[in-house]
């Protein structure tokens, strides 16, 4: 596959990691399409979009984007709705976007390009030559810090989870104390082929650690990563690339899961009961033991496992007795 070449007078230097998160985005959200136009039968013009939902304006991540190619395209709203969506025409600065992300890009991304260029390609072979009439005017990036292949890669994820990227809490439990347990998740979907997961999914795993599950279609597939623990340090690994919404999201859902609930302490359980014994070990742990919690776990399990209650003589006045009585 071809890849692109950037033409002389592009300002330097150029911030590969602002450009790696843009690779990493527009593998998530993007597309390049030979654009067919009604008014001209037969001819087509290559074009780069990226579309994203803003309900408070335009999306800072599209306004980051613009950034990354140069300052190249519009960001308009689309359909007096939300969704705005940043696009750029024309051989030069479509080109100029592609060369800008080709380093970092999928190849599915890749692919769905080359095929663009070379419709272009040809219909200008049999066209007469001319100069392109679109000369784009290039703003110059801002230098970065560091440029080493985590901070890139980290980048293109970050990147990736702001077009694709989940962070919530999916499911819920009760716990032993009553409480509402949520459970923390950082996910991205994408279709890839028939029983083989997308690149950019494995390369996420990769990157990210996790996980890759089936997820609706069996083209469909999910990287996921779950756990407080985990989805911190996905959050923080990715961070200084993430735009604020995914941040957002991310300490909502942390912060969600961490919700305060009542814990035993030096002389009750869970559950609120007294302990029944307290035994100091030889290495200083403390075994703490719940005669009612271990009551209730047994008839737990024997229910499960379809056994009859234990029968007693006389009724207890301790509610976790719950037993048939004779």
């Amino acid at each position: 596959m071809r890849e692109p070449v950037l033409p002389s007078g592009i300002p330097e230097p150029l911030n590969r990691e602002l450009l790696a998160w843009a690779a990493g985005f527009f593998d998530g959200e993007g597309s390049t399409i030979a654009r067919s136009d009604r008014r001209r039968p037969n001819y087509y013009q290559l074009e780069l979009s990226v579309p994203q939902r803003g309900p408070d304006g335009i999306p800072e991540v599209l306004v980051k984007f613009q950034r990354a190619m140069l300052g190249m395209g519009t960001i308009s709203l689309r359909n007096k709705g939300e969704m705005y969506k940043w696009v750029t025409r024309g051989r030069v600065a479509s080109q100029i976007g592609l060369a800008l992300m080709w380093p970092w890009l999928g190849p599915v991304k890749r692919v769905q390009a080359q095929i663009a260029v070379d419709r272009i390609a040809d219909q200008y072979q049999r066209l007469r030559s001319r100069k392109p009439r679109y000369d784009p005017t290039l703003i110059a990036h801002e230098d970065s810090d560091g440029t080493d292949d985590s901070c890139l890669a980290r980048a293109w994820a970050a990147g990736f989870l702001d077009g694709e990227g989940y962070f919530g809490n999916p499911r819920q439990h009760v716990r032993k104390d009553g409480s509402i347990a949520l459970r923390v998740r950082a996910s991205a979907t994408q279709h890839g082929e028939v029983g083989v997961p997308a690149d950019v999914l494995m390369r996420m795993h990769k990157i990210l650690g996790g996980r890759i599950e089936r997820h609706g279609q069996p083209d469909d597939f999910k990287w996921v990563v779950e756990g407080s623990l985990n989805v911190r340090r996905v959050l923080e690994e990715v961070r200084p690339w993430l735009g604020h919404i995914k941040v957002a999201q991310g300490e909502n859902a942390l912060a969600a899961a961490a919700a305060i609930r009542i814990r035993g302490d030096s002389e009750r359980c869970v559950r609120g009961h007294l302990y029944d014994g307290v035994r100091v070990k030889a290495d200083g742990t403390v075994r703490q033991t719940c005669s009612a919690c271990a009551r209730i776990t047994e008839r737990e399990r024997r229910m499960r496992t379809g056994s009859k209650p234990r029968r007693v003589r006389s009724p207890s006045g301790d509610p976790s007795r719950v037993y048939a009585y004779s």
